[in-house]
């Protein structure tokens, strides 16, 4: 048996998935559910995805934000180190959060609005990786 680490989905069955999280996310799933499955598909991600995608935190210490309801934290760790990230405007009693995602040196960008933080944060990191899949003609979508 292959060590986790090293197992991926191809890269169809990859965005297939996301577009399917993405989804969920807007029938407004449980935040907690959607970070965990994101996840997982972070960690699943193909070749050239895998970097791009990579979280900044082992599956326990992610676990742990989530028992802890650090929702924000683990979202952020999600969004890893390759990519950058800019909150835009933060949730308050009346208005949405908006966040911007992109990568360095690149110039497309995806700005996405949710009534929380940690729900725009990883709602935009699903949506800038369905983004890349189209631009390089590996999602579903182009095929």
């Amino acid at each position: 048996m292959e060590p986790r680490d090293t197992a991926c989905l191809d890269a169809l069955s990859w965005f297939e998935s996301l577009t399917r999280l993405g989804a969920w996310t807007m029938a407004e799933a449980p935040l907690e559910n959607v970070l965990r499955l994101a996840y997982s598909l972070a960690a699943l991600a193909p070749p050239p995805f895998r970097a791009l995608a990579a979280c900044t935190l082992d599956e326990t210490a992610f676990d742990e934000l989530l028992q802890r309801q650090a929702f924000e934290a683990a979202a952020i760790a999600l969004i890893g180190t390759a990519l950058r990230y800019e909150v835009v405007s933060c949730a308050g009693a009346a208005s949405p959060a908006t966040v911007r995602i992109w990568l360095n040196g690149d110039t497309g960008e995806t700005l996405v609005t949710s009534d929380t933080l940690p729900a725009a944060l990883v709602r935009a990191w699903i949506t800038f990786m369905l983004g890349v899949g189209q631009a390089t003609g590996s999602s579903h979508r182009s095929a």
